[in-house]
């Protein structure tokens, strides 16, 4: 991994941010954050997020930006590979990309905008679980190769909403990337929410790590 000062993160000052150090590499997060992307999933998200204030219901939302030792190419092969997570993600029990011919897939493509140029959009199926707990939900998934992925929950009895991305540009050096990661996320269940908050940034953090991880073994 490449050691960074903060300096060197343009555009990204601020005390808002929390520097987080560890491995040889300095990440920049910040929590309670609105989509750093501009333009992305401008529908949905701000009504989402109104609801729940209006309902009187906290969201949790994470940013954050790494400097790693992959291409591009590399970080959107192993996030954008929904079959494998449940061999890498945390508390993932089952994934599997949902094919045309399966029924969630004729009533979520109803619900879903056209895809833009250069997007491919699927559908994907994950279970996480934790000791007696399980849940499963599916996703819309849109990704523009070695650019982005974006995920947004759209059947789901466990999450109220939930909207995940992730961006990938070239790094200073050859070989290495800029990787940039969203979530934000409220549980339907006030008591799965309740333990979220108590531990959001170790589950956030061992999340992004679990990618990074699987880029290692498969690239290194």
């Amino acid at each position: 991994m490449l050691a960074i000062a903060p300096r060197s993160i343009r555009g990204l000052r601020g005390n808002s941010f929390r520097n987080v150090r560890g491995n040889g590499r300095v990440v920049l997060c910040r929590d309670f954050v609105p989509n750093p992307f501009s333009g992305v999933w401008k529908t949905g998200t701000v009504e989402e997020q109104q609801n729940s204030k209006e309902e009187g219901k906290a969201t949790r939302s994470h940013w954050e930006k790494r400097l790693v030792r992959f291409t591009p190419q590399e970080l959107y092969s192993v996030v954008v590979d929904v079959n494998e997570y449940h061999r890498f993600v945390p508390w993932c029990r089952r994934s599997r990309v949902l094919t045309k011919g399966d029924r969630l897939v004729a009533a979520a493509a109803a619900r879903t905008a056209v895809a833009a140029d250069g997007e491919k959009v699927f559908f994907g199926e994950l279970t996480v679980g934790f000791q007696v707990f399980s849940e499963t939900y599916t996703s819309e998934i849109r990704a523009v190769p070695s650019r982005s992925v974006k995920v947004r929950a759209i059947e789901s009895t466990l999450f109220e909403h939930l909207l995940n991305e992730w961006e990938f540009s070239p790094g200073p050096e050859k070989g290495t990337s800029w990787l940039q990661f969203w979530v934000d996320f409220r549980f339907r269940n006030d008591a799965y929410q309740s333990v979220a908050n108590v531990f959001f940034d170790q589950v956030v953090s061992k999340m992004v790590q679990a990618f990074e991880d699987q880029c290692r073994q498969r690239y290194q």
